[in-house]
């Protein structure tokens, strides 16, 4: 069908793909927040691990890295959180 206006045409549905766009945008916030809460306990799963494989290390290695046996217990006791 001809219009003789143009700017009086209406497309059918528009309201609908402004909602399904808002959904979208609304379902990538979501995933964002998910993806960076998982990379956040990833990477801090990671922190602890080293932390716990640190704390394992013997007195020779200790003297080669130049740490004490205190200052890998204090680093081994700190929070996931803490650096």
């Amino acid at each position: 069908m001809q219009y003789e206006n143009e700017s009086l045409r209406v497309v059918p549905f528009a309201s609908h793909r402004r909602y399904r766009n808002s959904r979208a945008g609304a379902w990538r916030k979501v995933h964002n927040w998910v993806f960076a809460i998982a990379n956040w306990c990833v990477f801090h799963a990671a922190r602890q691990r080293d932390r716990a494989a640190f704390a394992q290390l013997d007195d020779h290695l200790l003297r080669d890295i130049g740490k004490t046996r205190q200052e890998v217990a204090f680093e081994a006791a700190k929070p996931l959180w803490r650096k």
